[in-house]
């Protein structure tokens, strides 16, 4: 049986989280800054484990192989393995943040959303050290739109009785939600500077529901 758009799109997080902490431990032990490497290491979090739990080996060398394919100069392919990781983690987390219930799954997925978010925070460390505020924040930023669109999508995809109408509609509530919980879970934690004008940051306490 096919899997669901939302455990479909898991996976690609899955393999992509894998490709770029694979890339950046390979870049940074060949330039012998074994702090970064050892970063990056610990930054795959639980994908690993579930990588190999669900067989995605292929997956990965498919991306690993696309990722390299590009034309970029190593600070480039250095900079969007930093986004790719934040992105995986980031939707990751949003999708554990959003299941309910008390049940076993419940509890295993929440489970799964602590160590993914911390592996989150480790990306963003990672981020910030390697590149300058500037250009981490906006790389940052624009790989937790691209994690909360696909987390969006996905959840409406595997809606049974809605409309095109309904789904877009719903679609862009969730995102904006789920972007809105990640800016503020994140700047909380001192990882993701809010701008003054920002009318998340008049708010600072409102619940994440992350």
């Amino acid at each position: 049986m096919a899997p669901s758009s939302i455990n479909q799109t898991v996976n690609d997080w899955t393999t992509q989280v894998l490709v770029a902490a694979g890339h950046l431990v390979w870049l940074y032990r060949r330039l012998g800054d074994e702090r970064q490497a050892a970063l990056a290491l610990r930054a795959m979090g639980p994908c690993e484990e579930r990588a190999q739990r669900l067989g995605l080996k292929s997956g990965i060398s498919q991306l690993q192989a696309r990722f390299l394919s590009d034309p970029l100069d190593e600070v480039a392919r250095e900079a969007r393995a930093w986004q790719w990781l934040v992105e995986g983690h980031a939707g990751i987390s949003a999708f554990h943040g959003m299941v309910e219930g008390d049940d076993d799954k419940g509890r295993r997925l929440r489970s799964n959303q602590a160590a993914t978010t911390k592996a989150l925070h480790l990306a963003l460390r990672g981020y910030h050290v390697a590149f300058p505020a500037t250009l981490a924040e906006e790389g940052i930023r624009a790989a937790l739109e691209s994690a909360t669109a696909r987390c969006a999508r996905a959840f409406t995809m595997d809606l049974q009785d809605a409309s095109d109408e309904e789904r877009a509609d719903l679609r862009l509530e969730l995102q904006s939600t789920i972007l809105d919980a990640l800016i503020l879970e994140l700047s909380a934690a001192g990882n993701l500077a809010l701008g003054k004008d920002d009318p998340r940051a008049l708010n600072p306490l409102a619940p994440t529901g992350l």
